[in-house]
């Protein structure tokens, strides 16, 4: 949506929502990446719980919408 309709105007609140959710989904890219690592040994697990963590705060920050019906939410919510 962004590609075709150009840079979205958002207000303040809006705009920190989706650099949070950014922000989480690389953090849970960082950690997904690490625990490949130690893919076939006893240490893979043990990131789990975090990448529950930042999912469910990821979540949380996304209402576990689609990418286009956030950022039409969040477009909505920025002009209302």
């Amino acid at each position: 949506m962004a590609r075709d309709n150009g840079q979205p105007n958002l207000n303040n609140d809006q705009f920190r929502r989706m650099m949070n959710i950014i922000s989480v989904e690389g953090i849970i890219q960082g950690i997904s990446i690490l625990k490949e690592k130690y893919k076939n040994t006893n240490e893979y697990y043990k990131y789990d719980v975090d990448l529950i963590k930042y999912q469910s705060i990821l979540d949380k920050l996304t209402h576990n919408s689609t990418p286009q019906d956030l950022f039409k939410e969040i477009h909505q919510l920025s002009h209302e």
